[in-house]
């Protein structure tokens, strides 16, 4: 009897043996949740617009890439986009020069606005929360993610007008120049268009993976 009860009994740390997150650890897991959310919405969207852009019949896909090297970006655009100059209203009203390059046909409309903030000390963040506050003011807000093009980061982010209407949105802050991309279907239209304008939109002068094949510097460590 003796020696049963010795088996049977357990040190008290045995007890306690298996692991315990720290409330440290616990605090890094919960901080890095969002930001692991944000980065799948990214890649999900990405694929839901492959997806789309294949779906497009061949005959439609009448888009060519535009190069605006003195704005440092490229962009598809269904025609030849008309090129105006006019006022962005940066965050406290204040009024600076923009350019809008746009096509607008019964499918919908495309438009790249590139705003001067170089006189403007809001923060890039708060610049880009305001376009996008702004813009939701339309209808309702459906998502609002981070988005990176060429490591500049930026947000994305879908609206559903009030008129039933559909804009695929992405604003970023780079060389002291707001990039706002617009693509705007009307109600009952194929989003696909809207998706293909806003994920074409790239900038001419940020790093990009080298190719495989060739002797380009990676990114400065």
């Amino acid at each position: 009897m003796m020696v049963a009860r010795a088996n049977q009994a357990r040190p008290a740390s045995d007890s306690q043996s298996c692991f315990q997150p720290s409330g440290q650890l616990r605090t890094m897991l919960m901080a890095a949740a969002p930001l692991a959310w944000e980065y799948l919405s990214m890649r999900l969207i990405a694929l839901i617009v492959a997806i789309f852009a294949a779906s497009v019949p061949a005959g439609a896909q009448s888009w060519k890439e535009y190069d605006y090297s003195g704005e440092t970006f490229t962009a598809d655009f269904p025609a030849e986009p008309k090129v105006e100059t006019t006022s962005y209203k940066a965050p406290g009203g204040r009024l600076v020069e923009a350019r809008v390059y746009s096509v607008l046909q019964m499918s919908g409309e495309f438009k790249v606005t590139v705003a001067d903030l170089s006189d403007i000390a809001e923060s890039p963040g708060n610049v880009m929360a305001y376009a996008v506050f702004m813009l939701s003011r339309r209808g309702e807000l459906k998502f609002n993610i981070a988005h990176a093009t060429r490591r500049v980061i930026g947000r994305q982010a879908s609206i559903e007008g009030v008129d039933g209407s559909q804009t695929y949105v992405s604003v970023f802050v780079h060389n002291q120049r707001l990039y706002q991309i617009e693509g705007t279907v009307p109600a009952g239209g194929s989003t696909a268009d809207a998706f293909r304008f806003q994920q074409s939109f790239d900038f001419t002068d940020g790093w990009r993976r080298p190719d495989t094949l060739s002797n380009e510097p990676g990114p400065p460590q």
